[in-house]
């Protein structure tokens, strides 16, 4: 098992000293992170997947979309790393066939850097939920030890397991969303939370009537 970081899909491809990052929907990132581009120069030529994560000064994952400016990584203190959990080749030798616990071997030789770093895997799943929830992430993800690697869809022998979180807040203004999908609450303390389809209809009259709503919300991360 393995700690869920949240941030977005991405693949490193080095070869011939050419590197790209590019996401899961095919976007190019390679100009937006230089960091992780200069630091992908002392890797071998290889394809490595992993999660474009963002970081603040207390080492803890911060949701931001992997299309935040400089200036939005400024604002929230953080900074971005590739958060690599799986590699498909080495060298020019194909890996997504061998188990993954012999390309968790191979990755691990690629640790030691700072915007690149080989995402941990644990034996015992008890311990890493205990040890999640007590620093309340995301989550962990599951992997059966002699799974191959399925680029195309996604593989029933990985599992993710969220933590989620619930908190009652209440809210006393909404903002109409557009298209009439639904409406944005808000409150004075700058609290802001989508509410979407027909239950958006009955809250927005309850906020009319009553001045205040009480909504009980299920999470993941604040952002």
């Amino acid at each position: 098992a393995q700690v869920k970081v949240d941030g977005s899909r991405t693949m490193l491809i080095k070869k011939d000293n050419q590197i790209n990052l590019i996401s899961r929907s095919g976007n190019d990132y390679t100009e937006r992170y230089p960091d992780i581009v200069e630091e992908a120069r002392q890797l071998p030529d290889c394809r490595i997947d992993g999660e474009l994560t963002f970081f603040n000064s207390d080492n803890k994952d911060v949701f931001l979309t992997s299309l935040a400016t400089e200036g939005t990584m400024e604002r929230y203190k953080v900074i971005p790393k590739l958060m690599v959990f799986d590699i498909l080749q080495l060298e020019g030798i194909n890996l997504t066939k061998q188990p993954l616990f012999k390309r968790k071997d191979e990755l691990s030789n690629l640790g030691g850097l700072k915007r690149i770093q080989v995402l941990p895997f644990y034996d015992d799943v008890i311990k890493l939920w205990e040890d999640v929830k007590k620093d309340e992430r995301e989550g962990i993800i599951l992997k059966l030890r002699q799974s191959i690697y399925t680029p195309c869809y996604r593989s029933k022998l990985w599992i993710k397991v969220k933590l989620f979180k619930e908190a009652v807040v209440e809210f006393d203004g909404f903002e109409q969303m557009p298209n009439d999908r639904g409406i944005t609450l808000t409150n004075k303390e700058g609290l802001r939370c989508a509410c979407l389809g027909s239950q958006s209809i009955k809250v927005k009259e309850i906020i009319k009537n009553q001045g205040n709503v009480k909504v009980n919300i299920q999470y993941l991360n604040k952002t």
